[in-house]
C-alpha cells in the first residue's frame, strides 16, 4: 500500500465466477474541472445541475437500451469526469465504471491539492477536500473496493528514462515536468475518445482547443473524436504511447464520430437527452477542426434529395415529412448502440441485465473466442432464417405462377384459383416487409464480419503482435459498415480494459495459432474440427468448399435442365397447335383417356412423374459433366425425357380434371402443358434467384483461394518450431506470416462485405 492508502498499481481487484455474455455501450465522458473560476459557491451549484442532468441522460439510456449494459469510461479528474461516475453508479445495477487514471494513484492525488492562488480561501479548500472525498469514494479506496468499479493506470509515455522517469510526473518533485504530465492526459482523453460508443463532452460551446502543446483539454479530446484522428502535437504523443492509435490514412476518409455537448451555461434543451449532438466533420482538415471551435462549429447541411410528396410535405411544414437535424444526428450517434440492444434483445440469456462483472485475470483471447464464438453462433441462426426466407420466396413465386397459369387457362370463373394467388402475393409482400423491419440479412452478414475480426485479433494476440484489427479493418467506409469497424473496437477496447495492459505477453500462444502438428495437416478425410486458428480454418474450406462448388454446379446443371425441359414442351405445344394432322396419336390417345379414367390411367400419371424427376436429378447427379458439347447433350437430352414424361404425366392426369371441371379432355391437356411450360420455366428461375441471392457460386470461389492461402501457411509453420510450445524457430517470419495471413483475411471479409452485405430481399420478377 502506498501513503495514501491505495493499491500500488491502482487496480481494484474484484472477482467474478463467469465471463460476461452481453457487450456494454462505452459512454466516454470528459469534462471541464471547475465551472466558475470565481466562486466555490457557484461552481459547487454548477455541478449540481450537471450531476441532474448526467442523472437524466443515464436514465433516458437505461428506458431507450434496457437490454445492454453501460460502462461509463472517465479520467477520473475531479469535476465533470467524477460527476459523470458518481451520477453512472447512482443510476442503478445497469452501470459499470472504469476510472481510466494517467498514472499511479498518489501521483494523480496531486490534482486535488490547491494552488497558492487559492490556498487561503475557505470556500475553496472544502470544494477541494470534497473533490478528494468524492475521488476516493467513487474509486472505493476509501473504505472497500466496488464491484461496479474498475481502476486501470494507463502504460506511461515512451521515453520516459529521458524525461527523470515518474518522478517527472510528480509536482512535489525536483525533476516535475509539466509538460509530460499534461501529455498523459492526453493519452487518457485520446484513448477514451477513440473506443467509446457515446462521447459526452461537458465545456462551453465557444471553448478553443490548446494547440501548442498536448494536454488533453476537453476541447482538444472533443476536437480528436470529431476530426477521426489527433493534431501533430498529438501524434506525438501517440506515437509514443502502447496503446494508442498512432496511424492513419492520408487516402481514406478518417474514422471520426460524434460528441453529445453537454454546455452548462445553457438550458438542457428539449431533446430526450440534455445534450447537443456535434456530428463529425468531415468537411476540413484536422488542422482547421483543432484550430477552430470543436464545441460548436457544425458541418454544412448537404440538401437532402426529396421526392415530390416530401417537398410538398416540407413546403406545407407537415410533421414527420422531413426529419429534424437534430434527432437525425441523434439517431446517428445510437447506431451502434442500438444495434448492441438488438443483439442482446433477440439473443437468449439464462440472467437479466445486471452490472458488468470485472474479470481481470481471464485471458483476453479465451474471451475474444468466447466472445466470437457468440456472435458466430447467432450469424449462423439469423442466416439459416435469411436462407429459408429466401427459399420461401421461391417457392411462393412458383406456387403463385402455377395458381394464376390454372386460372387463366382453365378456369376464368375460378374465385378459389384467384384467391390461393392473392394470398400467396400478401405472404411474400408481408415475408419482405417484416425481413426488412428486421434487416435480418444485413445483421447476419455484420455478425459475420464482427466474428471474422475478432478471430484474427485473437490469432495475432496469440502470436505476439500488437496489430489492431479494429484498426485495418474497414477503414473509410460509408457510414452504413463504420458500425461494424466500431463494434469490434468498442469489444476488443473493452475486453483490453478488463484485462489491463501490463501483462500482455502472457497472451502468446502459438498452440492457437497453428496447433503442435509436426507435419503439414491433411483436413481430406472426415475428421474433428481442430481449435488453433490455422487449423480450424482449414478443416472449414476443407470440409466446405467442396459442398459449396457440388451445390452450385447441380444448380446450374438441374435450372438448365428445367429450362430446356420448358423449351421441349412448348415445341410439343407448337407442333400440335401449328400441325394438328401431326397429333392424330395423340388425340386418339386422349380419347382412350377420356373413356376410361381408371386408377392405372392415375398410376400411369404418377409413374410419369417420377420419371421427369428422375430425369432432372440424372442430370445434377452428373453435375461433374459441365462444359463442352457432351455436357449440353446430356442437358439436351435430360430436358427432352423430363418433357415427353411431364407431357404423358399431363395426359393421364387430364381426364380426371376433365371430368370434375366438365370439360373437354383435349382442351384440358393443351392448357395444362401451357401450365407446364410456364411452371418449368419459373422454376428454373425461382433456382436461379435462391443460389444468386445467397452467393453459393462466389461463396465457393471465395473458399478455394482462402483454403489455398491457409495451406501455403501451414506448410510454411510447420517447419523448425518448439513441439511443445510450437513457438516457431525464426519468429520474425512467423509474425511476418501470420500478420499478413491476417490481412487478407480481413481484406477478403470486407470485400464480401460489401458486395454481399445488401442482399435486398424482394419476390422474384419475371
Amino acid at each position: 500500500m502506498t501513503k495514501a492508502g491505495l493499491p500500488a498499481d491502482g487496480t481494484v481487484a474484484v472477482v467474478s465466477k463467469s465471463a460476461p455474455q452481453r457487450f456494454p455501450i462505452l459512454v466516454g465522458v470528459s469534462g471541464k474541472r471547475t465551472f466558475d473560476a470565481e466562486s466555490a459557491e457557484k461552481d459547487a451549484k454548477i455541478s449540481t445541475e450537471l450531476a441532474g442532468r448526467f442523472a437524466e441522460l443515464f436514465a433516458a439510456l437505461d428506458r431507450q437500451f434496457p437490454e445492454t449494459p453501460k460502462v461509463l469510461l472517465s479520467g477520473g479528474a475531479f469535476g465533470a469526469d467524477l460527476i459523470a461516475a458518481k451520477a453512472a453508479l447512482d443510476a442503478g445495477q445497469r452501470w459499470a465504471v472504469v476510472i481510466l487514471l494517467a498514472f499511479e494513484p498518489q501521483l494523480f492525488e496531486e490534482d486535488f491539492e490547491l494552488g497558492q492562488e487559492r490556498a487561503s480561501d475557505p470556500a475553496w479548500q472544502q470544494r477541494y477536500r470534497e473533490h478528494r472525498d468524492l475521488f476516493r469514494s467513487v474509486l472505493g479506496l476509501a473504505q472497500k473496493p466496488k464491484p461496479r468499479v474498475l481502476v486501470r493506470v494507463m502504460p506511461k509515455l515512451g521515453h520516459d528514462s529521458e524525461n527523470g522517469g515518474s518522478d517527472a510526473l510528480s509536482r512535489d518533485s525536483a525533476d516535475y515536468n509539466k509538460k509530460l504530465r499534461r501529455n498523459h492526459y492526453e493519452q487518457v482523453g485520446q484513448y477514451i475518445a477513440e473506443i467509446s460508443t457515446i462521447m459526452i463532452s461537458v465545456m462551453k460551446r465557444d471553448e478553443k482547443a490548446e494547440t501548442s502543446e498536448a494536454n488533453g483539454s476537453t476541447a482538444r479530446v472533443v476536437a480528436y473524436r470529431r476530426a477521426g484522428r489527433c493534431d501533430e502535437a498529438g501524434t506525438a504523443v501517440a506515437k509514443r504511447s502502447r496503446v494508442l492509435r498512432n496511424e492513419w490514412s492520408d487516402v481514406f476518409p478518417l474514422p471520426a464520430a460524434h460528441v453529445w455537448l453537454m454546455d452548462f451555461t445553457l438550458p438542457p434543451g428539449t431533446q430526450r437527452y440534455p445534450i447537443e449532438v456535434l456530428p463529425p466533420l468531415t468537411d476540413r482538415s484536422v488542422e482547421a477542426i483543432y484550430s477552430g471551435l470543436p464545441g460548436g462549429d457544425m458541418p454544412s447541411e448537404q440538401p437532402a434529395d426529396l421526392g415530390p410528396l416530401a417537398r410538398l410535405g416540407r413546403f406545407l411544414q407537415v410533421p414527420g415529412a422531413a426529419k429534424d437535424p437534430e434527432l437525425r444526428r441523434l439517431g446517428a450517434s445510437l447506431v451502434l448502440a442500438a444495434a448492441f440492444e438488438r443483439y442482446h434483445r433477440e439473443a437468449e440469456f439464462l440472467e437479466p441485465c445486471n452490472s458488468v462483472d470485472f474479470v481481470g485475470a481471464k485471458r483476453v483471447t479465451d474471451e475474444l473466442e468466447s466472445a466470437r464464438a457468440i456472435i458466430s453462433g447467432r450469424q449462423r441462426k439469423i442466416n439459416e432464417r435469411v436462407k429459408n426466407i429466401f427459399q420461401f420466396l421461391a417457392f411462393s413465386f412458383v406456387a403463385a405462377v402455377l395458381l394464376f397459369e390454372m386460372f387463366a387457362s382453365l378456369s376464368h370463373e375460378g374465385f378459389w384459383l384467384l384467391t390461393g394467388y392473392m394470398f400467396i402475393l400478401c405472404l411474400i409482400g408481408a415475408c419482405v416487409l417484416i425481413s426488412r423491419h428486421h434487416l435480418w440479412e444485413a445483421v447476419a452478414e455484420d455478425y459475420r464480419a464482427v466474428a471474422e475480426i475478432l478471430r484474427v485479433q485473437r490469432a495475432w494476440l496469440c502470436a505476439g503482435l500488437d496489430e489492431r484489427a479494429d484498426r485495418i479493418h474497414l477503414q473509410g467506409v460509408h457510414y452504413d459498415l463504420a458500425p461494424i469497424r466500431d463494434c469490434c473496437k468498442s469489444i476488443i477496447g473493452w475486453l483490453l480494459l478488463r484485462h489491463g495492459w501490463d501483462n500482455m505477453q502472457t497472451e502468446i500462444d502459438w498452440t492457437k495459432v497453428r496447433g503442435i502438428a509436426t507435419q503439414p495437416r491433411d483436413f481430406s478425410n472426415p475428421q474433428p474440427a481442430p481449435k488453433d486458428w490455422i487449423g480450424s480454418q482449414l478443416w472449414y474450406f476443407a470440409t466446405n468448399t467442396e459442398k459449396r462448388e457440388r451445390r452450385v454446379y447441380r444448380t446450374e446443371a438441374g435450372s438448365w435442365c428445367l429450362f430446356v425441359a420448358s423449351g421441349f414442351l412448348a415445341a410439343l405445344l407448337w407442333l400440335w397447335i401449328g400441325w394438328p394432322n401431326l397429333m392424330t396419336w395423340l388425340d386418339m390417345h386422349i380419347a382412350h383417356v377420356q373413356l376410361a379414367p381408371t386408377l392405372p390411367n392415375v398410376l400411369s400419371a404418377v409413374v410419369w412423374g417420377f420419371v421427369a424427376v428422375f430425369a432432372v436429378r440424372f442430370r445434377m447427379a452428373n453435375y461433374d459433366i459441365r462444359r463442352g458439347l457432351t455436357a449440353g447433350d446430356l442437358t439436351a437430352s435430360m430436358g427432352f425425357v423430363t418433357a415427353v414424361a411431364v407431357a404423358l404425366a399431363i395426359m393421364y392426369a387430364s381426364a380426371f380434371i376433365a371430368k370434375a371441371a366438365s370439360f373437354d379432355t383435349a382442351a384440358v391437356t393443351k392448357h395444362m402443358m401451357i401450365v407446364a411450360t410456364v411452371v418449368l420455366s419459373a422454376s428454373a428461375g425461382a433456382w436461379r434467384y435462391y443460389t444468386e441471392r445467397l452467393n453459393f457460386e462466389a461463396e465457393a470461389l471465395e473458399y478455394r483461394d482462402a483454403g489455398r492461402r491457409f495451406e501455403r501457411t501451414e506448410r510454411a509453420l510447420a517447419k523448425d518450431f518448439d513441439p511443445k510450445t510450437a513457438t516457431p524457430a525464426d519468429l520474425e517470419q512467423a509474425h511476418d506470416i501470420v500478420r499478413e495471413l491476417g490481412r487478407l483475411a480481413l481484406t477478403e471479409n470486407e470485400a464480401w462485405l460489401k458486395s454481399r452485405r445488401e442482399r435486398p430481399l424482394t419476390p422474384v420478377v419475371g
